[in-house]
């Protein structure tokens, strides 16, 4: 409970523990924005290039995103949740390799 005369809420140490994640998230937000640009309006093959950098962009985002998730539960010692990441990336890994 915050002191009647402080202003605002009391101070969170926990509370900057998201922001990078929140910023690669934004960051990478733009460039697919900016990739879709490029490929609807750019012709031939930068505009197939730029279709390309996207979809991976678009894949490849979420998987960083269980990666940190994995790397801060296992840091955090809750191997039960960093497991079932763990056990995501495997079926990713997996469904990738089928695919070749």
């Amino acid at each position: 409970m915050t002191h009647p005369m402080s202003p605002g809420r009391p101070h969170d140490p926990r509370e900057e523990r998201f922001r990078p994640m929140g910023e690669f998230l934004q960051a990478e937000t733009v460039a697919v924005i900016v990739l879709a640009l490029v490929a609807l309006l750019a012709p031939g093959d930068l505009g197939g290039a730029a279709a390309t950098g996207m979809i991976v962009l678009l894949i490849g985002i979420p998987v960083v995103r269980v990666l940190w998730l994995v790397g801060r539960w296992f840091r955090r010692g809750d191997t039960r949740f960093a497991l079932v990441g763990v056990m995501v990336l495997v079926v990713l890994a997996g469904g990738f390799a089928l695919s070749r």
